[in-house]
């Protein structure tokens, strides 16, 4: 990419008539010397340090030569007047020393003590510049502190020439003032000028940065096309320009945003994406599409992320996609050959492996290979999970033996509701009555459940992967469910006007209708994926992950994974 020719100087005040060649256009003229190819201009900044001392040591000669050398640098300066009149012999370094602190105050005021002994004596040129510039730095700087825009502006203006690269804090702060003013072709100019002038490629980034969330779009185009063309070919700013479209895109993914960036925008993104092989950048497309719940296309970006290097998130990625696109065989295969890469991905594998063994038409024989590296997995992850599934399938299998063993790991890897009922129906099934009274013992207090067994049948497929719940046996020897049913009592009013608040965005008011159906139901999956949502939206991402892991534990479906890697995503940004 071709740099654009150098931008003028945004600081110049307009001119009726020309301005002579070299010589500054107005007030506003931050002076150019150290950036211009033309002729420099000379000004108060000439350093004649060099020469004040030739001329201190009567060294003829080289006051001779620095004299040349400077009027061929700066043909319109001319020798100083004092250039051989006495100087005075105070010592400045106790000054340069409060200059270093940036304790302006006090070099003034050590200033003023001087000369009260020494009339004669007035500080170096240097000094009184630099001091200038540092007292002018701060009142900027200041002003842009406390939001006072007009301020920085015209404490800008009454020191032009601080406005070069060496004070870039100076012109980012005096961009911003213009911006907040609303003068946006004065921004556009100053970065302009910036990109123009200025070398060093970490303020240069920094600077279109700046502009980017400054100027309109179109205005950071432009400036586009001020950026160096890089080693690989690629222009300085190719990277960063899409940044604003990133931060849309990303707003989508997490639903925080409805408002999709225009098509051309993401076409163009689109292409450059494809040119530069970005993994992160295909990520975020993946994450984009996801988000929209277009899981084909999602898959497809997750996948050219992978070939191009992208981490484990982007694999995560990929196979939530196919999973949620309901390409399960091909999402477990991916997810075992992956499982290590990540504890989120040997999580995903064993949810998808779970569901299948425990699924309503899981009667047919479960291959031995998938089996036995499920079981792998599953005890190098210590998954209560599915160590539990491997029981549940080993009960419908009447294995009872070996389903007590893996819902004893489960238990001991962590207590949960499932694994000690699953131990509870396994010593039903085998009549381990002692086994049984100590399961109860243990777990009685945490999982109250546990209270209604007393002969226990397998539970049907149908709900071993939901509740779990066991069938008592009554005193007659009937079957009857348990009662950890619903009461009844205006719940299903509560729930549609929960959804009916949500619907309106009204989320608060959401969550306190269902805060009074918890008090008369208690906690139903419907009710708490919708508390989950609402939480989300309102950015409370600690609880819609509590509330969305706790369904998981309970009865992991596409709702309650989606609402866990929505929430990660908007909490974490993991498509940047």
């Amino acid at each position: 990419m071709a740099a654009a020719a150098p931008a003028a100087n945004p600081f110049a005040a307009p001119s009726a008539t020309p301005a002579p060649s070299g010589a500054a256009q107005g007030a506003f003229d931050p002076g150019l010397a150290e950036a211009q190819a033309t002729t420099p201009i000379a000004t108060n900044k000439t350093d004649e340090s060099a020469l004040r001392y030739y001329a201190s040591q009567r060294d003829l000669v080289r006051v001779g030569a620095e004299i040349r050398r400077l009027k061929t640098l700066y043909p319109n300066w001319l020798p100083p007047s004092d250039l051989f009149a006495p100087r005075s012999t105070a010592d400045e370094q106790p000054l340069w020393d409060l200059y270093a602190k940036g304790d302006y105050a006090a070099v003034r005021r050590a200033i003023d003590a001087i000369r009260a002994t020494k009339p004669n004596w007035a500080p170096s040129e240097d000094l009184v510049t630099k001091l200038d510039d540092g007292e002018a730095r701060q009142k900027v700087n200041a002003a842009a502190t406390a939001g006072n825009w007009q301020g920085v502006i015209a404490s800008a203006q009454a020191r032009s020439g601080l406005l070069v690269c060496a004070s870039m804090d100076v012109l980012w702060n005096v961009g911003e003032g213009f911006a907040r003013t609303g003068n946006m072709a004065q921004v556009f100019d100053l970065y302009a000028y910036v990109l123009s002038h200025c070398d060093k490629p970490e303020e240069r980034l920094a600077t279109f940065q700046k502009a980017n969330a400054l100027l309109p779009p179109k205005g950071t185009e432009a400036l586009v096309s001020y950026g160096r063309t890089l080693p690989n070919g690629q222009g300085e700013f190719d990277d960063l320009r899409f940044d604003r479209l990133r931060q849309q895109m990303a707003d989508v993914a997490s639903g925080t945003s409805s408002q999709l960036p225009p098509v051309e925008e993401l076409t163009a993104y689109a292409n450059f994406v494809r040119s530069s092989r970005s993994a992160s950048d295909m990520g975020l497309v993946g994450w984009y599409f996801f988000g929209q719940q277009n899981w084909s296309r999602a898959a497809e970006w997750f996948r050219a992320g992978i070939e191009a290097g992208g981490d484990a998130k982007l694999t995560e990625g990929y196979v939530l996609s196919l999973r949620n696109d309901d390409k399960i065989a091909e999402a477990e295969t991916f997810a075992y050959r992956s499982h290590r890469l990540s504890p989120d991905l040997a999580k995903i594998y064993i949810e998808m492996v779970a569901d299948e063994l425990t699924a309503d038409e899981a009667s047919n024989p479960v291959d031995s290979g998938l089996m036995d590296r499920f079981q792998q997995v599953v005890t190098e992850a210590k998954s209560p999970l599915g160590a539990q599934a491997i029981g549940w399938r080993l009960i419908h299998e009447e294995e009872f033996p070996d389903a007590q063993e893996w819902f004893a790991r489960s238990v001991k890897w962590k207590p949960t509701e499932e694994g000690v009922v699953g131990l509870a129906v396994v010593a039903t099934r085998l009549k381990q009555n002692a086994a049984l009274k100590d399961v109860q013992k243990r777990f009685q207090k945490d999982f109250p459940a546990l209270a209604d067994f007393k002969d226990y049948v397998p539970p049907t497929a149908a709900v071993s992967r939901s509740t779990r719940q066991a069938q008592t046996t009554t005193a007659k020897g009937g079957n009857r469910p348990a009662k950890h049913g619903a009461r009844s009592g205006g719940g299903d009013r509560l729930m549609a006007e929960a959804n009916r608040l949500f619907k309106s965005g009204d989320y608060q008011g959401a969550l306190a209708v269902l805060d009074k159906r918890e008090a008369r139901r208690g906690k139903e999956y419907g009710a708490q994926i919708l508390r989950g949502w609402a939480n989300h939206k309102l950015g409370r991402w600690d609880q819609a992950r509590q509330v969305f892991k706790e369904q998981d534990k309970k009865r992991s479906t596409k709702d309650t994974r989606f609402g866990l890697g929505a929430t990660s995503n908007s909490q974490y940004r993991m498509w940047n």
